[in-house]
């Protein structure tokens, strides 16, 4: 919400693509409350609209629960990781729906790649890929796997010519 104005309207785009929730829902110091996220999102989809532009939500990532429990208390989770990141995506995908905006479920697509796969897949940080106990962010196949997605959602609503600003 801070970073709205400054890094996306005040560029005019055409379409804005976002994917927020991550953070919200499982950094420990500074968890969001369902409400809060949905009310965040909300705020943003209705500045976005107001500057003329389209939106495309989308879900946030799944994520390996045990690294994230290495550097977070897993007693402070009433719900997993990625239960908390599941009714993030349902939020996202409700909002979508209210606003009559494209949505796209990154969440659903890793878990139909059977991801994360602890210490074993290529797109979720971890100790095989990276050396490093991570498993939330997401190494260059991760973003490419989105890239590829998103591309693939944008060409099937045929919206590619439409825009030619997107952030």
């Amino acid at each position: 919400l801070k970073r709205l104005d400054v890094d996306v309207l005040s560029k005019r785009p055409d379409l804005v693509i976002l994917m927020v929730g991550t953070n919200d829902m499982l950094n420990s110091r500074k968890f969001v409350s369902y409400e809060d996220y949905k009310s965040n999102i909300n705020q943003m989809v209705k500045r976005i609209m107001n500057n003329s532009s389209q939106v495309l939500l989308m879900s946030p990532p799944t994520v390996d629960s045990l690294y994230l429990y290495n550097r977070h208390n897993k007693t402070l989770f009433v719900d997993t990781p990625n239960e908390k990141l599941q009714k993030a995506s349902q939020i996202v995908e409700e909002i979508a729906k209210e606003n009559n905006i494209y949505f796209l479920d990154i969440n659903s697509a890793f878990k139909d790649k059977s991801l994360p796969l602890h210490n074993q897949d290529d797109y979720i940080i971890n100790e095989k890929n990276s050396n490093k106990k991570d498993g939330v962010h997401l190494t260059a196949l991760g973003y490419r796997f989105i890239a590829e997605k998103v591309y693939q959602h944008l060409k099937e609503n045929d919206v590619l010519h439409k825009y030619s600003s997107i952030i």
